[in-house]
This record gives C-alpha cells, sequence and structure tokens, in this order.
C-alpha cells in the first residue's frame, strides 16, 4: 500500500518560524509610522496581524502532518478480520497445498508472509473518496480464508508455519494444517503461522512441530488467536505450547502475562488436547488456551464441522513411499503388530517395519518398510583363536548365527569335543553351506535333524574350516575327535612292516642271483654254437 511522507519537520517549523520573524518586522516597521500616518495605518496592522494568525494555523496542520505520518498503524487501517464472502481483493480464498516446502525464512503452506508492500504507485493502486485532506487513512485487506495445508514445511532460520510464515497484519481464517514443520534450529514455527502479529480464528493444525525458540500448535508466537484448535506433538528448546509457544504484545511488553491482558489483543476459546504440553508456554489458560480429553475434543470438533482426522489416530504403513494400508487405531491403546499388514517383497532384501512405539499409540505415525540387502554369509559370534566358530552361506538379512551349547552328543565313537545348537537368519532355504572351525585336527561331524536322528556328513577342508552341507531341520552340530590307534598294535604293525621290508630285499637278491646265472649259461651255448658244436 502506498505511504506519505512528511519527514522534514524542522525545515517546516524553520519556514514558519521565518516567516513570523518577516510579519514582526513589517508590523514594527508599520508601527513607525504610526505616529505619522495616524489611525488608517491601524488598520493595515490588524489586517497584517489575521494573516499571521492563519499563517500559524497552516504551519500547525502541516506539522501535524508530519507527525502523523511517522506513525503508520494511523495512517493504515487493516480491515482484514471483517471480510465477507462478497470480498475478493487482497485474499486467498479455498485453495490447498500437497507439496513440501522449503525456505530459509518465512516459509508457509499457503504463503511465506502476510505484510503491507510500501513500494506501490498511488496513482495506480489506491481508490481515492471523499474530499482531499492531508488526513489520508488507507484501508488494507490481507485474507487467508478456508485454506488446507497437508505438505511438509521445513525453514532453516526464521518464521514456519503450516498456513503462513510470518505474518504483520492481515487475517487467517478457517484454514486448517496437517503438514509436519521440521525446523530443528529455527525460531518461531507454528502450526498455523510462525509468527503472528496480527489475527488467527477458528484455524485448526493436527500435525508434528519441532524448533528451537517459540514453537506453538497454532502459533509459534502469535498475537490475537480465537475460537482455534491444536492436537500436535510439539518439540523445542525454550517457549512451547499447544496453542501458542509465546504472546506478541502491542506495549512491546514480552512479559507473557502482560501480553494476556494486552487490551488490543485477544486469546479466547482456544481447545487442544496432548498429554505433555501446556497451552501458552507450558501454562494452560482456561477459556484462553484449555486442555480437553481426547473424546471431548472429537465431540467438540464434530460439531464444528471439522475434518474427520482431527478425531482419528491413524498409524500409515509406506513402503517405498506408497502406502500399504492405513489403519485406525484407538487414543491411547496399545498396536498388536501381528495385525500390521503384509511386508511387499523385494527382490534380493529382506523387509520388516521400522520401529515405533506401539504399546501407547497417541498420535498419526508413519511406519516406513525397512529393506536390508541381503548378506552371503554370515557369521556366529562365537569365535575360536580370533576366529568365527561357523560360517553359513545363504540369502540372510543382518541377522548373526546364534550358537548355544547343548549336552545332547551323536554316541559315536571317540570323544565329543562340544556340541551346539544352531540358529540361522531366517532365508526360506532347505539347505545351507556350513562352514565349521573344528577343535582337533581329527574331527568327525555329526548332525541332529528335528526328530533327533543323527548322521555323519561328509566334510571337505577350506583352510582351517570343515565344510558341509545341512538341512534346514538339521538344528544341532556335535564334533567327536577319532579314537587313537593302541600303542602294542601300532609297535606290531611297525616290525611287520619292517619284515616285510626284509623279506622284500632278500627276495629281490635271490632273484638277480638267479638270472644272472642264467643268462651266463645262455652266452655259454650261443659261443657252442658257433663254433660248430652241437648237442
Amino acid at each position: 500500500m502506498p505511504s506519505i511522507t512528511l519527514s522534514d519537520r524542522d525545515s517546516i517549523t524553520a519556514a514558519r518560524s521565518s516567516l513570523n520573524g518577516s510579519l514582526a518586522s513589517i508590523i514594527d516597521g508599520v508601527s513607525s509610522l504610526n505616529t505619522n500616518t495616524g489611525s488608517h495605518t491601524q488598520a493595515l496592522i490588524q489586517d497584517v496581524q489575521a494573516i499571521s494568525s492563519q499563517l500559524n494555523k497552516i504551519g500547525d496542520t502541516l506539522a501535524g502532518a508530519a507527525d502523523q505520518s511517522e506513525d503508520d498503524n494511523n495512517l493504515f487501517e487493516d480491515v482484514s478480520d471483517s471480510d465477507t464472502d462478497g470480498d475478493t481483493e487482497g485474499k486467498v480464498f479455498n485453495c490447498m497445498n500437497l507439496g513440501e516446502v522449503n525456505a530459509d525464512i518465512n516459509a508457509g503452506g499457503i504463503t511465506g508472509a502476510m505484510a503491507r508492500e510500501n513500494d506501490l504507485d498511488p496513482e495506480d493502486d489506491t481508490k481515492t473518496s471523499g474530499s482531499s485532506s492531508l488526513n489520508v487513512t488507507y484501508k488494507t485487506r490481507i485474507v487467508v480464508r478456508d485454506c488446507i495445508n497437508k505438505g511438509a514445511v521445513n525453514v532453516k532460520k526464521k518464521g514456519g508455519g503450516g498456513i503462513v510464515g510470518s505474518m504483520d497484519m492481515g487475517s487467517v481464517l478457517q484454514s486448517y494444517n496437517f503438514g509436519n514443520l521440521k525446523s530443528d534450529d529455527a525460531d518461531y514455527v507454528g502450526g498455523i503461522a510462525g509468527q503472528s502479529k496480527s489475527i488467527i480464528r477458528r484455524s485448526a493444525a493436527k500435525c508434528r512441530l519441532s524448533g528451537d525458540n517459540y514453537v506453538g500448535g497454532i502459533a509459534g508466537s502469535g498475537f490475537t488467536i480465537t475460537g482455534s484448535r491444536s492436537f500436535v506433538l510439539a518439540d523445542g528448546d525454550e517457549y512451547v505450547g499447544a496453542i501458542a509457544g509465546g504472546l506478541e504484545s502491542s506495549n512491546s511488553i514480552t512479559n507473557l502475562n502482560s501480553a494476556l491482558q494486552d487490551s488490543e489483543s485477544e486469546q479466547s476459546g482456544n481447545y487442544f488436547v496432548s498429554e505433555t504440553l501446556g497451552g501458552i508456554d507450558g501454562v494452560s489458560y482456561a477459556g484462553q488456551a484449555e486442555p480437553l480429553s481426547f473424546q471431548e475434543f472429537c465431540d467438540l470438533t464434530a460439531q464444528e464441522g471439522m475434518p474427520d482426522e482431527f478425531r482419528n489416530v491413524t498409524l500409515n504403513f509406506v513402503a517405498s513411499q506408497v502406502t500399504v494400508e492405513a489403519v485406525t487405531v484407538e487414543y491411547g491403546a496399545a498396536f498388536d503388530m501381528a495385525n500390521a499388514p503384509e511386508l511387499p517383497v523385494k527382490g534380493g532384501y529382506t523387509a520388516e517395519w521400522s520401529d515405533f512405539d506401539h504399546d501407547h499409540v497417541v498420535f498419526d505415525q508413519t511406519i516406513e518398510a525397512v529393506y536390508t540387502p541381503l548378506d552371503s554369509v554370515v557369521q556366529s559370534g562365537d569365535t575360536r583363536n580370533g576366529l568365527p566358530i561357523l560360517l553359513a552361506e545363504g540369502a540372510f538379512g543382518t541377522a548373526e548365527v546364534t550358537l548355544t551349547p547343548s549336552s545332547e552328543s551323536p554316541g559315536a565313537v571317540g570323544t565329543l569335543l562340544e556340541c551346539w545348537e544352531i540358529t540361522l537368519p531366517e532365508d526360506h532355504s532347505d539347505s545351507h553351506v556350513l562352514h565349521y572351525l573344528a577343535p582337533s585336527d581329527n574331527t568327525v561331524v555329526y548332525l541332529r535333524d528335528a526328530d533327533g536322528s543323527w548322521r555323519k556328513v561328509d566334510t571337505t577342508e577350506d583352510g582351517s574350516y570343515l565344510v558341509f552341507t545341512a538341512m534346514t531341520d538339521e538344528t544341532t552340530l556335535a564334533a567327536v575327535e577319532k579314537p587313537g590307534i593302541p600303542l602294542p598294535i601300532l609297535i606290531g604293525g611297525a616290525v611287520a612292516a619292517v619284515l616285510l621290508v626284509i623279506l622284500s630285499i632278500l627276495g629281490h637278491k635271490h632273484r638277480k642271483k638267479r638270472l644272472t646265472k642264467k643268462a651266463e649259461q645262455e652266452r655259454k651255448r650261443a659261443e657252442e654254437t658257433e663254433n660248430g658244436w652241437f648237442y
């Protein structure tokens, strides 16, 4: 809106004083002529004095206009609160936002700020009526009415609101916010307005709020708030309330009690439901910021025709940004996770619903599906010589193999070294390849199935581990050390081996001697034949 500035008051006063001085000089000059000119001059003096009086009045009028221009509140009249259905200018009406809003300052689901813009062209932007006067008053209208925000609002520094970030003037009427506000380091965060120096009436918020200072269900800091409803979870450092974190005062007094008694502002007919919050800066006030039970709150909002969201507590189960199911629960009741919807399958991943306090549900929750990439190998927490005792191959989540000592025994020949109950993470496989770090080099592995039957498994070696395949129902492992050979048998076997070696050597020599004699006889026979001797 336009502004009129008469700021050079000293120049006006100086000009008036100079004019008065000039007129006084004229009067003195005329008076000096009085003795010479007689009664005719006296009439002229009176006329000049009348002119001087009128000029003084003009100067006073100009000075008053300069004083008035220094106070914009006397120049502008906010008529937003008298809005009617027929009013259309300076108004945002019946709008809805579903998108996320991000800003450094003054972030709002419907508008960032509501304030007067002074850089206007008076000829184009104002309408003049009545006679001309320096005492001009401009009427302004800035109205947000019947609007709904469902998008998240994030502000970094200051001024975040579900409907408007900052209100210097104007009115927010009959508007609702369901979008969460996350602004951990920002001041002035509110379900309807972050900081309001004006009017909020018949509005309501259901959302989660977080900020630093001045965090409120309707306004982080408010001025006039009437007939509004709040169902929020709010978290902040200082000045936190279900209706308002703090209050603005027209006389610049920041004391809360003074602001509550401010004759120019009003807080009345505001109700909220919360197990942890007070109405304004942690304190509730009857008739101004008053708590209700959840049932009383439901009855009131139903009577006033507010949306059903204010009367429901809903658990939204979401997977990959898609709502799988919305489950309505009773306020304050426990939710049995067995009633949670089935998790959508995602290949190569395990899935589970994110953890939340399901023993006492008092507010809407969004439960996300958590998908974890499958691991090809999991290991036991129990170790031997710094190495895991058991490794299992499969398609598992992040859980580890659990080994529980057992007193069972397969009854096999040998010494039982150890026995474990094996618990593997679920992976829907019928069998698994296990790597077992045996306590002895001379170990035989046995597995027992659910029927109690034991079987000896065939193993291969992979470094220090014995590798074998176990069926899913084979959940008990026993390590048995094979029995050693008795010493007498071992000595007898060694002696027998030595005798066999000696006999083998003697036999070899005897055969060699016979072969040598036979070869000699064959040689002689060949010579006689060559010399002509025949037998």
